[in-house]
């Protein structure tokens, strides 16, 4: 259970202020969050809650390859990945703005009296450029970071893996089809018998070694990712052994919930 502290703050958006909001994603560390507009991406910094850097996207591109529409971080917060309602993936890199030995600082913390605290809390400069881009045939439904890659959920259900240092066009794929599914680990799993479904809603997860998916029939499950031998890792569509488990007695899941201390999963459902 959660309890307001305070009264709320209202922070503008500032060059997005025009355009609808999308979506506001932290990093891994809290230290920073992305607010998401249909035309712009801008960083802020947590605490202080100032606004860092804002990417305006020109009327072409907004036009070609569509609004803004999920954003991801990398683990490392050294890059965020941006969908699209046309389906494509843009990879915008983050980096701290370098003019000089330590970089540039947009804050310095002052210590007071008054104030206690580190002196040394700054909030850098940093810039956002776009590195790379992908396009499917297919609505983009949702996406997440697994370690180095980025796995895509589309909406004809196939699930794309790409990586965050796009070094070649080999793209890995697999559809939700050929996943097998079953009760618990112990049984023998069976495929999805229609193609029709596809991932609604992707979370993954390290510390349970694969990623939390709810389809689009409104079933739930962890689909569980294992490293092959090095033998048969080229065979396979995504890289890696994946398997399902489904969640007993969910069939209306509209929304997922990882806890990583305690190994949990919580699943939204319709009433």
């Amino acid at each position: 259970m959660y309890f307001p502290v305070s009264w709320p703050k209202y922070l503008s958006v500032g060059q997005g202020g025009k355009s609808r909001l999308k979506i506001i994603a932290c990093n891994r560390y809290r230290m920073l969050f992305a607010v998401l507009t249909e035309t712009t991406l801008s960083i802020w910094h947590c605490k202080p809650c100032v606004e860092i850097v804002c990417y305006q996207r020109c009327h072409s591109s907004v036009a070609s390859v569509g609004t803004n529409e999920l954003a991801e971080w990398r683990q490392d917060s050294s890059m965020i990945a941006i969908t699209t309602s046309e389906g494509y993936v843009l990879l915008y890199q983050l980096e701290q703005d370098v003019r000089g030995d330590d970089g540039l600082h947009l804050y310095e913390y002052q210590q007071t009296k008054t104030n206690q605290g580190d002196s040394n809390e700054v909030v850098p400069a940093l810039r956002l450029s776009l590195k790379a881009n992908f396009s499917y045939k297919a609505k983009i439904t949702s996406l997440t970071c697994i370690h180095d890659e980025l796995l895509v959920a589309l909406e004809d259900g196939r699930l794309e893996m790409i990586t965050w240092e796009p070094t070649s066009d080999v793209q890995k794929s697999i559809h939700l089809c050929e996943i097998p599914f079953s009760v618990d680990l112990h049984v023998t799993g069976s495929q999805l018998k229609s193609r029709g479904v596809h991932a609604v809603d992707i979370v993954y997860s390290p510390f349970l070694e694969g990623f939390a998916v709810i389809l689009s029939d409104g079933r739930a499950a962890l689909v569980t990712m294992t490293q092959p031998d090095d033998s048969t890792k080229d065979s396979l569509p995504l890289g890696w052994n994946a398997r399902g488990v489904w969640a007993p007695m969910i069939d209306q899941a509209t929304c997922i919930a990882v806890n990583n201390k305690y190994r949990l999963l919580a699943f939204g459902t319709e009433m």
